[in-house]
């Protein structure tokens, strides 16, 4: 798993991916930044990372609201724990990001990016333990983008790099689909998210707004939640 080459998504893959990016289009303003059509710098940087980091938990928030609202409108809705969920997704970013670079190998800036993030994880889950929920969410978000720079950022995220998260979300996300199949639950919605994360981060790509990289990213961690 995990390979550093695109491959093409299954059929169901492809039906789900076109399904969902027709419905994402409802939520375009979402998962479009106002300055979508600026030009941008060979590399993305990191506080142009962060600002794109941001405005994609900004797009989490709307995701959670959404369904919350769906469940008030339907009890048949699945509830979402929205802290609890952002801490392990926190978690199976850590996984993922230590997973790749054990087996691309690191730079002493890498592992050193990846031991503050691991930090910020552990600082999450303990905040959530003591039931601040807050604190929690904050650190395990910081945690989720502090893995992403230790895999591809330490010297700003390249075009290069970005086709290399995309090709990872691809796999993920495929994978995560046979994983979860028909289930319309929780872990369907989740499949949902990512799929919506991938699509509009991959449009930003192909157009060469490189901070689509996040979008990749948070579709590739909430996959591999999935399926870890």
């Amino acid at each position: 798993m995990f390979r550093s080459m695109k491959r093409g998504l299954t059929a169901p893959a492809l039906a789900l991916l076109g399904a969902l990016a027709l419905g994402a289009c409802d939520d375009e303003a979402q998962f479009t930044a106002p300055d979508a059509d600026a030009p941008e710098a060979a590399a993305l940087d990191a506080t142009a990372l962060a600002q794109a980091a941001t405005a994609a938990e900004r797009t989490q928030d709307g995701l959670y609201d959404a369904a919350r609202r769906e469940r008030t409108r339907n009890n048949d809705r699945p509830e979402v724990d929205r802290v609890g969920l952002a801490v392990e997704f926190g978690a199976s970013s850590i996984d993922l990001a230590t997973s790749i670079l054990e087996r691309e190998g690191a730079t002493e800036r890498q592992r050193a990016l990846l031991a503050e993030a691991k930090e910020k994880q552990r600082a999450a889950e303990a905040a959530l333990d003591a039931g601040d929920s807050g604190l929690a969410i904050r650190l395990a978000r910081a945690a989720c983008w502090g893995a992403l720079k230790a895999w591809v950022a330490p010297d700003g995220v390249t075009r290069e790099e970005a086709d290399k998260v995309d090709a990872l979300a691809v796999e993920l996300i495929t994978e995560a689909a046979a994983v979860v199949g028909s289930d319309d639950g929780v872990r369907g919605l989740i499949l949902s998210w990512a799929v919506a994360f991938y699509t509009s981060g991959h449009s930003k790509i192909e157009e060469g707004q490189i901070r689509g990289v996040v979008g990749l990213w948070k579709g590739a961690v909430l996959a591999y939640f999935l399926i870890d």
